[in-house]
């Protein structure tokens, strides 16, 4: 029976020993750290999501449309806008949540405050939770059955004039579950 004895060596030992050449530990230590700038900072600046559509929304103020991301999959809405370090005035993350239902959101890994409005299956606000606390784990619910919630960068319900019972129109509202 062989034993074999496995031994750990420094990285000054593989370079001596000829296992490892400077080159090699250089380039290693370039693309890990490329790869710890792309996902953490990188990442935070960039739309990763899929294709903006128009919200409409008519208020006493006026007529204001945001170009949203849609959040329908099970990981676009854990995701939803999370690490992001900013997001243009005029856009949002509409997440689809199909049957009437109280939702429970929360601001884990959210960076930005935003405006949390909660919407019926025809688009009609039924509540704001406006100015949340980024990275809170505290939930945030509808308080009554919605198909939908849009965010927006926090003090753009207040800006606008945004109420309860108020319609907002979308092309995915008609095709909601109501």
């Amino acid at each position: 029976m062989k034993i074999t004895i496995l031994r750990e060596y420094s990285v000054t030992e593989y370079i001596r020993n000829g296992m490892m050449s400077f080159g090699v530990l250089v380039a290693t230590a370039l693309v890990g750290f490329a790869l710890l700038i792309n996902t953490n900072v990188g990442f935070a600046n960039t739309h990763p999501g899929g294709p903006l559509t128009p919200l409409t929304i008519t208020t006493p103020k006026g007529d204001f449309t945001y170009q949203v991301e849609l959040a329908v999959t099970s990981e676009q809405k854990t995701k939803g806008l999370m690490f992001r370090r900013e997001m243009p005035q005029n856009q949002g993350m509409l997440f689809e949540f199909g049957q009437p239902r109280i939702v429970l959101m929360w601001m884990k890994n959210t960076i930005l405050p935003l405006d949390m409005i909660f919407m019926k299956s025809d688009g009609t606000i039924a509540r704001i939770a406006e100015n949340t606390t980024p990275f809170s784990l505290d939930t945030i619910s509808s308080e009554v059955k919605v198909s939908f919630v849009l965010e927006l960068n926090a003090g753009e319900a207040a800006r606008t004039g945004m109420a309860p019972g108020q319609k907002m129109a979308h092309e995915i509202f008609s095709k909601a579950v109501n």
